[in-house]
């Protein structure tokens, strides 16, 4: 049965309603079964067709290339392929890829076709084949650019805007080249829904999870391949604010309406550790990029810093006058920044647990801040619906990003800071240009206030939770350059201090870093792949090595 946008699903031996299925904004003009009866397939004025998983009661897919109203669907008796027709005077025929699926085919959703004879398509899938072999060669070669072309070539073929291996090889050319202003294209991959309201996401660091956490008390655990919920966390006693994941993705960390933080293992979803001490409600967590500490920001107007191996309280940071909504720790390690309801953010010393910067600007609540990659930069959201940009060395504001209509609930930067991702109570998602502040591009489809939003380690995927009770994972197919190799640039050098830094022993106190940095083969491996993610793939392997050894020995 349908009821405008709504589906309702109706047990035909009483007449009651069995549930619902929400996503369509628009009137539902058609519905069918899959052969099996597993799935549900819908077509709107809202111009898309939709894929519905009966039992899980989920959206798991959104067919969105009708340019006109849906007028009918149906499923192939294999139910492999489905048909739609639409007033755009088209009918699509389209493979469906149900889940669980291979993440080679993550991203399935342009329509196969239109009316095409087989001559066409054997010409389209030789031509495709050919031009993807070039794009491997070229890899091999090492030569980016000529496999990036090869890539663009073969996208633009009727079929393949979206197919999976093509998007997985252009996700890696991107590592080696430099992101430019320019996204070709973006689409929700996901719709995961909850019961109650989302109000913190993060992707693990091997971008294979999404961690979500809410009003339900409860921390859940989504595959990125599948869209299937792997595991539940439950030992918080009330709404869960904040997650955040270790560097090395083993351990989880959260805080809660309950005054308490948790460490989790993430592999046998337990709670390893107890942090108590806050006496009001956590907003905000985050865990050190070396995995040894732990933050967090409270209603009892405090931030403090935790030991993660003992659980001890080793700062208590005090100043603001309102409750702290928002807190990090710099890229490496040395600070933490929170931002609070009384309008101010502050830098603090991790080592000292004391004040070095007071910001002011904002006219209303701070409600999220973040650090730049290279720890630069600071950025804020706030209630004043403004999105402010400071140097964290001169506690100037630099740059103002406006076109939020309501409360900026969610800031972070690209992984190459060149680019700010930003959730707001407007409902939508909003990518700016930090050299113009400029809005870019902005991803709309929830239906209440977008409380968290984050980018993968790669910058292609963000994720999302709202107050609509869902989670949503997009793909962005950015578009790129590709700088000629060199062996350094200066843009550079933040990370390699970085990485030094977090490489460099701590002495006897535990909190200061002393003597010279020591670091690996394979810890080496890991900062050049770090580099690509920050828009420096490009650099020589043998260029960096130089650098870094001659830094190391400066600190010497």
């Amino acid at each position: 049965m349908m009821s405008n946008e709504v589906l309702c699903l109706l047990d035909m031996a009483t007449g009651r309603e069995v549930c619902r299925f929400e996503g369509h904004t628009d009137k539902v003009t058609f519905v069918a079964f899959s052969p099996d009866g597993r799935y549900a397939l819908s077509g709107s004025w809202d111009n898309t067709v939709r894929l519905w998983d009966v039992a899980n009661r989920r959206e798991v897919r959104c067919f969105d290339k009708h340019t006109g109203f849906v007028l009918c669907v149906t499923f192939a008796p294999d139910g492999r392929y489905i048909l739609s027709a639409s007033v755009d005077n088209t009918l699509r025929l389209w493979e469906v890829f149900y889940p669980p699926f291979c993440p080679s085919k993550a991203h399935p959703f342009p329509s196969l076709t239109r009316v095409q004879s087989n001559i066409e398509l054997v010409n389209e899938q030789e031509l495709y084949a050919k031009l993807f072999q070039k794009a491997e060669k070229a890899l091999m070669q090492g030569v980016f650019s000529d496999a990036y072309a090869c890539l663009r070539q073969a996208q633009r073929l009727p079929n393949y805007a979206r197919d999976g291996k093509i998007l997985q090889l252009l996700s890696y050319c991107g590592q080696k080249g430099r992101r430019k202003k320019y996204i070709r294209d973006s689409w929700c991959i996901y719709r995961l829904e909850t019961t109650d309201w989302v109000l913190s996401v993060t992707f693990s660091p091997n971008r294979r999870y999404v961690l979500t956490a809410g009003a339900d008390g409860t921390l859940h655990l989504w595959d990125i391949a599948s869209g299937q919920e792997m595991h539940r966390f439950n030992e918080h006693t009330d709404l869960v604010t904040s997650v955040a994941f270790s560097s090395d993705g083993n351990s989880v960390l959260s805080g809660s309406y309950d005054s308490t933080l948790i460490l989790w293992n993430v592999a046998n979803r337990r709670g390893i550790r107890h942090f108590k001490g806050h006496s009001d409600k956590v907003w905000s967590v985050a865990i050190s990029p070396d995995g040894r500490f732990a933050l967090s920001a409270s209603e009892d107007r405090t931030v403090r810093i935790w030991n993660i191996a003992t659980g001890c309280e080793i700062h208590r940071l005090e100043g603001h006058v309102g409750e702290v909504l928002s807190a990090v720790f710099s890229p490496d390690g040395r600070y933490a920044l929170s931002g609070s309801k009384d309008k101010t953010l502050w830098l603090w010393n991790v080592t000292s647990g004391r004040k070095v910067h007071q910001f002011e600007g904002h006219t209303g609540a701070v409600l999220s801040v973040t650090f730049s990659p290279d720890g630069r930069y600071a950025l804020s959201g706030g209630a004043d619906k403004i999105i402010r940009m400071w140097d964290t060395v001169s506690a100037r504001e630099i740059r103002q990003f406006e076109g939020h209509t309501e409360h900026v609930h969610s800031v972070v930067f690209s992984p190459d800071g060149r680019y700010v991702l930003s959730g707001s109570g407007d409902n939508t998602i909003r990518l700016w240009d930090i050299a113009s502040g400029q809005q870019i591009h902005c991803l709309v489809g929830h239906t209440d206030w977008v409380y968290s939003a984050v980018f993968s380690l790669d910058g292609h995927y963000v994720c999302s939770g709202s107050g609509d009770r869902t989670i949503r994972v997009w793909f962005l197919d950015w578009d790129y350059d590709f700088p000629a190799p060199a062996d350094w640039d200066e843009g550079a050098r933040p990370y390699l201090d970085i990485f030094l830094t977090l490489h460099t022993p701590y002495g006897p106190d535990g909190l200061r870093r002393v003597g010279k940095p020591q670091w690996t083969e394979e810890d080496f491996q890991k900062l050049l792949q770090e580099l690509g993610y920050r828009g420096y793939g490009w650099l020589r392997p043998a260029g960096v090595r130089r650098e870094l050894e001659k830094m190391t020995k400066e600190r010497s």
